[in-house]
């Protein structure tokens, strides 16, 4: 297995802990990883989608807030994420995705610091503090 899969891997073991969200399958292609998730309620595909918005990287179906309310879930989704180096990330937009996963795992009580922070650190992202949990605001 080669060190991108294995990354892909770890990003996909970060969108499976939220909850909602359930990775069907990931794979690479030459220019990007893509990775199938199922989200349960309209909630799970807010928080997805701002996770996403805050990596550049794109999700398909993405939909705004008013048609939520009208969707069929659970919904299958499709993230696409450049894993291409840039400015010092080995793995692109997909590890900028796993740095956003974790500090929102982290938030929501589900990844402890002593589980973020190395992971952080390997990443070249800002670590986390020991601050008590806090409900997802999305």
């Amino acid at each position: 297995m080669s060190t991108h899969e294995r990354f892909l891997d770890q990003v996909c073991e970060l969108l499976a802990l939220l909850p909602g969200t359930t990775v069907l399958s990931s794979r690479f292609t030459d220019a990007s990883a893509q990775i199938e998730v199922r989200v349960d309620d309209a909630t799970t595909l807010d928080s997805l989608q701002h996770e996403v918005a805050a990596a550049n990287l794109r999700l398909d179906p993405w939909l705004r807030p008013s048609a939520m309310k009208t969707a069929v879930f659970p919904l299958h989704c499709s993230v696409t994420a450049s894993h291409a180096p840039i400015e010092g990330l080995t793995f692109g937009y997909l590890q900028i995705l796993g740095i956003h996963l974790v500090w929102r795992l982290h938030r929501l009580g589900l990844l402890t610091t002593a589980q973020a922070n190395p992971r952080l650190r390997a990443w070249n992202a800002a670590c986390v503090c020991d601050w008590p949990a806090v409900a997802d605001p999305e």
